[in-house]
C-alpha cells in the first residue's frame, strides 16, 4: 500500500463556496508571515526594497483594521512566530520583541542565514535554513544553534508540526522528521506538486498546502491510505505565501497580494469529498536500463509486468524499497501493473533502454 503520491491528480471541489475569501487586513507591503495571538494578528512584511520591511499588526476583531507598524526599514522580514508574549521574526537574523510593549523594540536573538520559516514547541524553535533544519533551545538564556537535519536538496520554505513530526516544504515536495529522534531521517510524504510549496498547515488530520507561484490551496488528508493532494482553493486574489489555522479558519499571508485573507469554517469545507481520487505513482529510475522502483512503498505489493504485445514477462512480489529486474528485457514499452492489498491495481509505463 502506497503511503504517499508521488505523481498526483488534482481535483476540483465542485461547492462554490470554496472559491470565497474575506479580507482581514489590506495595505500591506508584500506580507509573508502571520501569526495570531488573541484578537492580534502580527504581521512580517516582506517589501519590495532594501531595508523597508516591516512587523505590524492588525485587530482581526473588527472590519478593515487599520494596521500599526511595530519595527520599521528592516531587511526583508520572511517569517514571524509566537511563543507566549515573544514574537520571534527572521531577516538575515533571528530577532524577537515583547508583543505587550507599548514601543516595542527588536532584540538580536542568533545570526542566522535568511530563515524562511520558524515553528515553536513548548521549549524549542525550529529554524529553516538553505539546506537544513535548525532548532534553538527557548530555555537558554544564551541560545545557539543545533543542527536538526541537514543536506537537503533545496531552500527550506515552510513548516508545520502534527505531534512529535515536523513537516518540511523544499521545492516540490514535502517531507517530514521526528523530532524526538536523536538523528532524525527525513521521510517523503508528498512529492510531484506543479510549484514549489511555500505554506503548509494542519487541520486535524488534514494538511493544507499552499502553491503560491500558482496562487491556489491543496489539501491532503493524511488518513488516506494513499495520500492524494486535491484542489482547495484557486485562482485566489492573493499568494498563499504563510497559512495560518486559527478558530476554524484559514487566515493567508498573501504576498504580492498585499492583504492577509481568510477562508472560513474549514470543518465544514475540508468534510466535501465529491470526487474519487485517482493514484498515479512514481516509478524510477524511468527510462531504465536495468532495475526500477516505486518509491513510497510501505508494504508488500504484487507487480506484474506486460510488454507492447500484451504478453506477461516479469510478476512477483515488489517489497518496501525493492526493485524489479528490467535488464533482460528487450528495449522498447512495457506496462506495469500493480496491485495493493485493497485489490486495487495501477497501470504505469515504463521504458526499458
Amino acid at each position: 500500500m502506497f503511503k504517499k503520491i508521488l505523481l498526483f491528480v488534482v481535483l476540483l471541489f465542485i461547492n462554490f463556496t470554496f472559491s470565497q475569501t474575506v479580507d482581514v487586513v489590506t495595505g500591506l507591503n508584500h506580507p509573508v508571515g502571520i501569526a495570531i495571538s488573541g484578537n492580534e494578528i502580527f504581521i512580517a512584511e516582506h517589501a519590495s526594497v532594501p531595508n523597508s520591511g516591516i512587523i505590524s499588526k492588525a485587530d482581526i476583531s473588527i472590519s478593515n483594521p487599520t494596521k500599526e507598524d511595530l519595527i520599521t526599514n528592516l531587511g526583508y522580514p520572511r517569517a514571524v512566530c509566537l511563543v507566549g508574549d515573544e514574537l520571534y521574526y527572521a531577516t538575515n537574523n533571528l530577532s524577537k520583541l515583547n508583543i505587550n510593549d507599548a514601543n516595542p523594540t527588536g532584540t538580536h536573538v542568533i545570526y542566522t542565514n535568511s530563515p524562511r520559516a520558524l515553528i515553536a514547541t513548548e521549549d524549542e524553535l525550529f529554524i529553516s535554513g538553505d539546506d537544513r533544519i535548525s532548532k534553538i533551545d527557548l530555555t537558554s538564556a544564551n541560545p545557539y544553534l543545533q543542527l536538526v537535519v541537514g543536506n537537503i536538496e533545496a531552500r527550506i520554505l515552510a513548516f508545520a508540526l502534527k505531534g512529535d513530526e515536523l513537516y518540511f516544504a523544499y521545492a516540490n515536495k514535502v517531507s517530514k522528521i521526528n523530532i524526538t529522534d536523536a538523528n532524525p531521517v527525513v521521510e517523503e510524504v508528498v512529492i510531484g506538486f506543479e510549484s514549489n510549496v511555500y505554506s503548509l498547515a494542519f487541520f486535524e488530520d488534514t494538511l493544507i498546502v499552499g502553491l503560491a507561484l500558482y496562487y491556489k490551496l491543496l489539501t491532503v488528508d493524511m488518513n488516506d491510505s494513499v495520500l492524494i493532494a486535491e484542489e482547495f482553493i484557486s485562482n485566489m486574489s492573493g499568494q498563499p505565501m504563510n497559512i495560518l489555522v486559527h478558530n476554524n479558519e484559514l487566515f493567508i499571508a498573501g504576498g504580492q497580494g498585499d492583504k492577509v485573507f481568510k477562508v472560513g469554517d474549514l470543518n465544514t469545507l475540508l468534510s466535501i469529498k465529491d470526487n474519487k481520487p485517482v493514484l498515479t505513482p512514481r516509478v524510477y529510475p524511468n527510462p531504465t536500463l536495468d532495475n526500477i522502483q516505486i518509491s513510497s512503498l510501505l508494504e508488500s505489493i504484487q507487480f506484474e509486468v506486460y510488454n507492447a504485445n500484451g504478453a506477461k514477462v516479469n510478476d512477483g512480489i515488489l517489497k518496501p524499497k525493492g526493485q524489479i529486474d528490467m535488464s533482460h528485457l528487450s528495449s522498447g514499452l512495457y506496462y506495469l501493473k500493480l496491485k495493493d492489498a485493497k485489490q486495487t491495481e495501477t497501470y504505469l509505463k515504463v521504458i526499458k533502454q
